[in-house]
This record gives structure tokens, C-alpha cells and sequence, in this order.
């Protein structure tokens, strides 16, 4: 199964690389080093947010 999820991703990484003109390793090195730490740093912004106003929330009860 592992290798199974492995080979697709590899599948869908070398066709993406074939739409957008780049190389393999190019799409690559932008998911993983670029677009994922992003995603992850907006992921805690938004949880950060979250849990101030619920602290808000928490204090403002009557």
C-alpha cells in the first residue's frame, strides 16, 4: 500500500511537471520546500487566532 501511494504521487508529481514545463525535480523543491511550509505557517496563524478569541470569548462570560 506505501508503495502503491508512493508510485502515484510520483506519477502525479512527473505529470505536473510535464503541464507546467518544469523538471521533476523543480515541482518538487516548490511543494515541499515552499508551498507546504506556507501552508503550515498559515495553519498556525489561523489556530493561534482561533484560540485568542476563544480565550476572548471565555472571558467576557457573564
Amino acid at each position: 500500500m506505501i508503495q502503491t501511494s508512493f508510485d502515484i504521487c510520483v506519477q502525479v508529481l512527473v505529470w505536473l511537471a510535464s503541464v507546467l514545463g518544469v523538471s521533476y525535480e523543480t515541482v518538487n523543491v516548490w511543494i515541499f520546500c515552499v508551498l507546504w511550509p506556507l501552508f503550515t505557517l498559515a495553519l498556525l496563524v489561523i489556530v493561534f487566532r482561533q484560540h485568542n478569541k476563544i480565550k476572548k470569548l471565555e472571558t467576557n462570560k457573564p
